[in-house]
């Protein structure tokens, strides 16, 4: 213990340490399922949850003992301190999970409002309001911003007037989007925005943000590993990646996880055994001008939204477009709370004829349809339109998914090797020479077995056999009649075949 002492309300003499622990006897310690340790701490009519080893924990006891005794708290003194608060936590408190801005269960959903009196907004079936008397933890990651308080009265559709939007497909997928973003659970779509340059992307993005997760930094860059990304995770809600132009297969697939709810293990620094894991589920926002995503996988989760390009005439300067969105933001959002309170009263009632992918999503989305007024199957309507169209973006962006669909025969069945052989009479010497085309029969077959969802969804399906007196593996590849029906699609992914030969070949004659 440090020698500075102090004299608490009893006269007992208490060294800084002795004195600052005292001053915590209403402090709840508990711990999290990752061991990370916290304090719940009353503040006049609230509890507020923090990282015992957080700045603002340190900053917040400080506080408490200067204004007990007058004077400021040694580094030392404050070290013995939360050393002692972390091991109560752990092996004394309770455990709890943590929440940052979104919790609860089917019947239930909570907030964080971000504002100073750890309000929240709760979401039950059929009504909503604003409380402090919150049953979860949430926890308050650096640089995560105040919602607005909801003014009742307001309705969803005023958000149309601050958004690019082409059509009413596309606002049925926004919203059901964004109200499936303020539900606990996963697996979250990812929505992807494309346009071209004057299409209001980042703006877009920015005002979804502050509807659903607002954040000092409301658009990032991608990070370049999949650590950072977990990490970004674990300290924000809604996650947004603007002005993308690519995505690597290992990113990709870290989204994939994201989306669904994985985990991440790395290494604890200056440990030889011990890990850290990260995980989290996340809804996830990507914006960019080209077809950046293009694994059938991430496309196979995702939404896209093409927003058009916004005439001269019709822009409004930064100030003022911010300005009128903050004064309609609070009626916007109690619009959003109304259809998540009636969409969590219908979604007992959902029953899907049947199961796609992101099955939580499509029910719960089928509801949203109900308490929007809209007419029964015209969510599924949309949402089946847009996987057709991430389906058709996944195989146009594939060069081997594109020599499959050129296969003039009906059925063929070959070893992998003869299929390659095949596949490349169909594609151009630069294809075969780049780094999208496999260079063995093996890489062949696994990009096949990844393709395989997206090729039957446009009649084509492939299976994987094994001769079964000499062992030799083989693939069937068979264009049913829903292929030869759809002459139109094929039509344009073999010209858009045409077209990246083309100008791959432009690429290698200017020396790249």
């Amino acid at each position: 213990m440090t020698n500075s002492t102090n004299v608490d309300d009893s006269n007992k003499t208490l060294s800084s340490s002795q004195a600052l622990i005292k001053l915590t006897d209403d402090f709840n310690f508990f711990h999290a399922p990752d061991t990370k340790t916290y304090a719940s701490v009353p503040i006049n009519s609230h509890r507020e949850n923090h990282n015992i080893r957080s700045k603002v924990f340190s900053r917040l006891l400080q506080g408490r003992y200067y204004k007990k005794y007058g004077k400021s708290l040694n580094k030392n003194a404050l070290d013995e301190a939360l050393n002692i608060f972390e091991s109560k936590a752990m092996f004394e408190g309770e455990q709890h999970n943590v929440y940052v801005r979104v919790a609860g269960d089917g019947c239930h959903i909570y907030i964080d409002l971000g504002d100073k009196l750890w309000q929240v907004a709760k979401v039950i079936p059929g009504s909503w309001e604003i409380t402090q008397k919150v049953p979860v933890k949430f926890i308050r990651p650096k640089g995560m911003l105040e919602l607005p308080i909801p003014i009742k009265g307001g309705s969803l559709e005023t958000l149309k007037e601050f958004i690019n939007l082409p059509d009413e497909e596309s606002w049925v997928l926004l919203v059901s989007y964004l109200l499936f973003s303020l539900t606990p659970k996963g697996p979250f779509p990812i929505l992807i925005v494309q346009g071209e340059q004057g299409a209001a992307k980042s703006t877009f993005c920015k005002v979804i943000r502050s509807l659903i997760d607002p954040a000092t930094s409301p658009l990032r860059s991608m990070p370049t590993n999949t650590r950072d990304l977990m990490l970004a995770a674990q300290n924000g809600w809604l996650m947004v990646y603007d002005n993308l132009s690519g995505l690597s297969s290992v990113l990709s697939d870290a989204l994939c996880r994201l989306s669904t709810g994985g985990g991440f293990a790395t290494r604890e620094l200056y440990s030889d055994s011990a890990e850290t894991l990260f995980e989290a589920s996340r809804p996830v926002c990507l914006n960019g001008i080209t077809e950046f995503a293009t694994r059938d996988d991430l496309l196979d989760r995702a939404l896209i939204l093409k927003l058009p390009s916004i005439p001269d005439e019709q822009r409004k300067d930064e100030n003022s477009f911010w300005a009128d969105f903050e004064l309609m933001q609070p009626y916007i959002l109690a619009g959003i709370l109304d259809v998540l309170s009636k969409a969590l009263k219908y979604l007992p009632e959902i029953d899907l004829e049947y199961t796609p992918r992101m099955a939580d999503f499509s029910k719960f989305s089928s509801a949203v349809e109900r308490a929007m007024g809209w007419h029964e199957g015209t969510f599924m309507s949309a949402y089946n339109h847009n996987r057709m169209l991430s389906t058709e973006m996944s195989l146009e962006s594939d060069p081997v998914a594109q020599a499959i669909l050129s296969l003039e025969k009906e059925k063929w069945r070959g070893t992998a090797t003869e299929l390659m052989d095949e596949l490349e009479l169909k594609v151009s010497e630069t294809i075969k020479r780049s780094t999208s085309w496999p260079k063995a029969a093996s890489w062949l077959s696994n990009r096949i077995k990844r393709l395989a969802p997206a090729l039957r969804k446009v009649g084509i399906e492939v299976e994987f056999d094994r001769d079964g007196v000499n062992g030799t593996r083989y693939i069937s590849i068979l264009q049913t009649d829903q292929f030869t029906s759809s002459s139109v699609r094929t039509a344009r992914l073999l010209k858009k075949q045409s077209t990246i030969d083309d100008d791959l070949d432009d690429l290698m004659d200017e020396g790249f």
